[in-house]
């Protein structure tokens, strides 16, 4: 069963602060069992996480809940996007749904921010990495430039 707090989640970071919310409320319940953990839904944790562990813990054990809940996030790979400014929320939205619609399964962007590739994105995931930042263009055609002039100047010298 994927959870809803996971079919949520769209960046990396969203993971982590859910790992704190998470670990949050277990801790919770060793230290004061159902009262505790409610006090911690109400003042702890953000509105939508705590509506949705309510929702989908009736009648469920929540320790193994929460095991369940931490395996998922496990599972989950991240595709990593370096941008050269730092993308809004709608930015991070349509990057997420365009890779999610090409991938076979759930993953999270990893946003990373890197004003030195001007323009562009590069991607990495799995181990497969591409570069199609205006850097990588500008250097590419430095380098062909740099080849010809080279090339012109020992014409020059002979």
């Amino acid at each position: 069963m994927l959870s809803k707090l996971i079919d949520n989640l769209k960046t990396k970071n969203e993971i982590e602060i859910l790992r704190d919310e998470i670990a949050l409320l277990s801790q919770s319940i060793y230290q004061g069992g159902e009262k505790n953990i409610e006090n911690s839904l109400k003042n702890d944790i953000r509105i939508w996480v705590s509506e949705t562990i309510r929702n989908e813990t009736q009648n469920v054990n929540l320790r193994d809940y929460f095991n369940d809940i931490e395996k998922e996030l496990d599972r989950i790979k991240s595709v990593s996007i370096t941008l050269a400014y730092e993308p809004s929320e709608l930015s991070v939205r349509r990057f997420y749904d365009f890779v999610q619609s090409i991938m076979p399964k759930k993953i999270v962007l990893e946003l990373l921010y890197d004003p030195q590739i001007v323009g562009g994105v590069v991607i990495s995931y799995g181990g497969r990495y591409k570069d199609y930042s205006f850097r990588k263009i500008f250097e590419d055609e430095l380098e062909e430039t740099r080849k010809d002039v080279l090339e012109l100047l020992g014409k020059a010298k002979k």
